[in-house]
């Protein structure tokens, strides 16, 4: 038979260890990533930090559903038919449009009216 060297169980013991800091370390460290993005972006922490540990893509999934909170841009203000009429004519007078273009989106303009 093979005997078994008197380093190996301690070789086990810190083999064991290590995995284990790391699969609780990893888990702190995305359960607290999770929980800032979320803090960040007007969501609940605590909702955030549980997705991040159930599965694999939870910090992913908490990281998207970040950029979908309520917090978009304003919109810009909408332009009069006679801004958007002038900025047509501006660009028939620098070539940017040929006659027909310039014709039917000045249509297009008018009938939106």
């Amino acid at each position: 038979m093979y005997a078994i060297s008197p380093d190996v169980p301690g070789i086990v013991f810190v083999g064991a260890f290590a995995l284990l800091a790391w699969v609780v370390g990893s888990g702190i460290w995305r359960s607290s990533v999770a929980r800032r993005i979320a803090e960040r972006n007007g969501l609940d922490p605590r909702d955030a930090s549980a997705v991040a540990l159930l599965n694999d893509n939870g910090l992913a999934a908490a990281y998207v559903r970040s950029g979908m909170s309520g917090a978009r841009p304003p919109a810009a203000p909408a332009r009069t038919p006679a801004q958007r009429l002038a900025d047509l004519d501006a660009l028939h007078a620098a070539g940017t449009v040929t006659d027909e273009e310039y014709a039917a989106a000045r249509q297009r303009i008018i009938d939106s009216i």
